[in-house]
């Protein structure tokens, strides 16, 4: 049999294979989520457009390093995520915090899978994370406004409702302690206001 007719159905498979690969790549390279891949060692393989973009690292300053780096838990966030996912095998939706090159936080949701080979053995990671962070900071605003008052930044009467107050008895005097936020601070350092929340002369009730 002529050389020819083995070629033609190889040259039509790699024809195939290349216009696959330029349409994937099309894809990667268009959406602004930043995708990502590892080896078993945890090691950068892949890093799209978008995660250039949303990190502003470059994909040849990431790929080959240790994917750790760019979590804002370090290697303790990695390894956490790796046991979810070998756990679960995959991840959807999980939010996590990442670090841009010029130092900021990244809040991102994750959705995250194992790679496996034929034989069902792990070779890599694959990451795809969206930006949250305008979200995360939106909420944390919102949050901050339902326990604090607009005009003077004091908290208001429903973050003194849900504070733990600790008083005692002594020497006809009370005292004791309020704990904000894990700190405690002495009560008469909070007396003048807390008595203010209360009749409310000074601060209105978040409804």
């Amino acid at each position: 049999m002529p050389a020819a007719s083995y070629q033609a159905p190889l040259v039509h498979l790699s024809s195939d294979f290349i216009r696959a690969k330029e349409y994937l790549e099309t894809i990667v390279s268009s959406t602004s989520d930043a995708i990502c891949t590892t080896d078993v060692r945890g090691c950068v393989l892949y890093f799209s457009p978008g995660a250039e973009d949303m990190t502003g690292y470059s994909s040849s300053e990431i790929i080959g390093k240790p994917v750790h780096l760019i979590y804002c838990g370090g290697r303790r966030e990695a390894d956490r995520l790796m046991r979810l996912l070998r756990r679960q095998g995959s991840l959807k939706n999980h939010e996590t915090a990442i670090k841009g090159k010029d130092g900021r936080r990244v809040h991102v949701s994750m959705s995250a899978a194992l790679l496996k080979d034929r034989s069902g053995r792990i070779t890599g990671t694959l990451g795809i994370s969206k930006d949250i962070t305008n979200h995360v900071e939106l909420e944390r605003r919102l949050r901050e406004l339902s326990i604090t008052d607009n005009l003077t930044g004091l908290f208001n009467q429903r973050h003194f409702a849900s504070t733990e107050l600790a008083f005692q008895i002594s020497g006809g005097q009370v005292t004791g302690d309020i704990k904000l936020e894990g700190q405690s601070y002495r009560l008469e350092d909070f007396q003048g206001v807390y008595t203010r929340l209360i009749d409310d002369q000074c601060l209105p009730e978040l409804k």
